[in-house]
């Protein structure tokens, strides 16, 4: 069973109805926290979204009290199929799901979320939700305008008593076109790139300054990479062989 925890804010809470001559029955895992908790470690840890109260839970260990079963699932986002770039500052999202039996290693066709917790990547594009009840968890991370989920969600997490931890991982594509001018300002070689040619998996591109600023670039799973500025001592050769196109043959040298 993983690490137990009971919120000491909830009980102040149950304190405080005691004394009004109140009860307050167990209801199960409390879903009404906002903010972040800090864990052992000392990383910080999304807490889960309330509709209704904005008190914020910090979790506490507590003695030999009955405690709920909670587990840990360790999220990482990057872009690119081979290289994985980390994405920071991405958030990310896991919304437990009821009902569903985590022992059975099956998500439901269900957005029946009793739970929801947000979290943000770190600059090695990872994220860490801890002391969150166990369960069956959807876990997916937000779009943003240059970049889209690949891979989708993975399909589900479950953290069960016998493994209460998990890792999931999510990957990410760029969403623009290829060939417009944008997707050239984002690789280190350009700011105002100008396109002259571009098939979607070789590109000749400058920016729009002075100088010899044009460079023939190359598609691969992360993006454009560049295959030769201009001018150039590489051999014409290996260009015939790497597939660049005909009308730049010209540009390598054909004595090598």
């Amino acid at each position: 069973m993983g690490i137990q925890w009971r919120s000491a804010a909830l009980l102040v809470v149950a304190a405080a109805a005691l004394t009004a001559g109140c009860s307050i029955g167990d209801g199960g895992v409390a879903n009404t926290a906002s903010g972040s908790a800090e864990a052992l470690d000392g990383s910080t840890t999304a807490a889960p979204v309330s509709p209704t109260q904005g008190a914020v839970l910090a979790a506490q260990p507590v003695g030999d009290a009955p405690q709920a079963a909670t587990g840990s699932i360790s999220v990482r986002v990057w872009w690119g199929l081979h290289d994985q770039v980390p994405m920071e500052g991405m958030t990310v999202r896991a919304s437990r799901i009821s009902p569903c039996d985590p022992d059975k290693g099956y998500l439901p066709p269900t957005d029946a979320f009793i739970d929801k917790f947000t979290a943000v990547t770190d600059v090695q594009g990872r994220a860490t939700f801890t002391g969150i009840p166990l369960g069956c968890y959807y876990v997916t991370a937000d779009d943003n305008k240059d970049y889209q989920l690949a891979s989708g969600p993975t399909g589900g997490v479950f953290l069960t008593e016998s493994a209460p931890n998990a890792e999931a991982g999510l990957e990410f594509e760029r969403n623009i076109s290829r060939c417009d001018p944008a997707s050239f300002n984002m690789t280190p070689y350009f700011n105002a790139a100008v396109v002259q040619y571009c098939d979607g998996s070789w590109a000749m591109v400058n920016n729009d300054s002075a100088g010899d600023t044009a460079r023939l670039l190359r598609w691969n799973e992360t993006g454009w990479v560049s295959y030769a500025a201009f001018p150039t001592n590489e051999c014409r050769s290996k260009a015939v062989a790497d597939g660049v196109p005909s009308q730049y043959f010209s540009s390598f040298d054909k004595d090598c």
